[in-house]
């Protein structure tokens, strides 16, 4: 503890003062005013008026199919189990192409540990789909060397690209392969 030297004090006391002085000289009561402000309105991001969630459409999913919590970026999702293995089936919806046909393989190869390709050769990775009124792919994708395999269909509608993921033990997806091409082609989308 500091003790205050008699030499000290006069320093202090004009420091105290000095303090004083302007501490009080700010605090004029009468100027002080309260006023109520609106608050400001909240304007929604564009960015969440554009991932606002799509209507989701109807479908018809297989009795088996059982429906689970859908993730990050899903509408739905569903697993099937059959005795051949374990598969995951999800839905999801993006703005516009979504990336575009090339994009999407690629990064879906990439996914199932595969090299990507050249536009040229996704002819050779196309499977059969149809769906009224609307333009629409799918691709299949093996992955042989960790028994994977994946069906993934893209259908534009309406300025958006809902996207169909099969994904899972190779022999489980094979085994739901025509399910699911058929669940992808019978959604009902609202106009």
């Amino acid at each position: 503890m500091h003790r205050i030297s008699k030499r000290e004090l006069p320093r202090l006391a004009v420091v105290l003062a000095v303090g004083l002085a302007f501490g009080t000289t700010g605090c004029d009561r009468d100027a002080i005013r309260v006023y109520q402000a609106p608050k400001d309105p909240v304007a929604e991001p564009a960015a969440a008026r554009e991932t606002a969630a799509p209507a989701k459409p109807a479908w018809t999913a297989p009795a088996h199919w059982q429906e689970q919590a859908p993730g990050v970026m899903q509408v739905a999702r569903f697993l099937a189990a059959p005795d051949a293995g374990r598969a995951e089936i999800t839905v999801s919806v993006l703005p516009g192409d979504g990336g575009g046909l090339a994009a999407n393989v690629n990064r879906w190869r990439g996914q199932m540990g595969l090299p990507a390709v050249e536009e040229s050769d996704l002819a050779k990775l196309r499977i059969p789909i149809e769906v009224a009124d609307a333009e629409a792919y799918a691709v299949e994708l093996v992955a042989e060397t960790t028994h994977r395999r994946m069906v993934a269909a893209g259908v534009a509608r309406n300025g958006q690209t809902w996207f169909y993921k099969l994904v899972g033990d190779d022999a489980a997806v094979a085994s739901e392969k025509d399910a699911f091409v058929e669940f992808a082609r019978t959604v009902r989308y609202t106009p």
